[in-house]
Formats: structure tokens, sequence, C-alpha cells
């Protein structure tokens, strides 16, 4: 199989994801993420294998029953720029980071560290 749409699949959620236009939340089993759209979603995990680690998408319907499942490694062929691997692996960062609320918390610290060091 060619796995043309999951490709495609992918880069866009990439793209949206860094302009952070996606709602990544973190997956009811805490076994990784998900963003929602109107009658269906998408989740992807990182997947601890032996000798390797893997990323991992699922569809799910609107039941939140798991339709699809497919990873790095079969995303076979040229990627954008970089290895599927690669791409998967920024996109999982994004959305631990969106869903974890990564640079609320950061510019939170910043904030207080440029506060009066008296007051601390």
């Amino acid at each position: 199989m060619a796995m043309e749409k999951q490709k495609e699949l992918v880069v866009r959620l990439l793209r949206r994801s860094k302009l952070g236009e996606l709602d990544w939340v973190d997956s009811a089993d805490g076994d990784g993420f998900v963003v929602s759209f109107r009658d269906n979603s998408v989740r992807i995990r990182s997947v601890l294998r032996p000798e390797t680690l893997d990323y991992e998408i699922s569809l799910l319907n609107d039941e939140g029953r798991e339709v699809e499942v497919f990873t790095d490694p079969e995303l076979k062929g040229d990627a954008p720029g970089s290895s599927w691997f690669s791409i998967m692996k920024e996109l999982y960062e994004i959305a631990r980071r969106s869903a974890l609320g990564a640079d609320k918390l950061l510019d939170e610290i910043l904030d207080e560290l440029d506060g009066d060091p008296k007051q601390a």
C-alpha cells in the first residue's frame, strides 16, 4: 500500500500544529495525544519496541473506535525534507507540548524570574 493519504495527513497535521491551529489534548488513556475534528480524531503516540522507537498515528471515528493505525516505518519513500521518523517525532513533540501546556509553563516561570528577586 502506497499510503499517500496517510503521508499527506502527517504533513498537514505537522503544518497546522506548527502554526498553533490544532488543539492537542492528552488522550483519555494517557497514552499519547489527540486532536479532534468535527466527527473524528487523530491520536499520536510513541511506541517503544525492542531495539527501536516508533511513532504511531491512529484514526478514531466519532465513537472513539480505532479505524486505522500506521507507524513511521510504514511510510516508506521520500519524506519532505527529512525522514518520516523525524517528521512524526516533531509532530509528537509539538502535540505533547501543546497538550501539556509547556509554553504557558515556560512563560509563567520566566515571568517569575523577571520579577523582583526580593519577593521570591
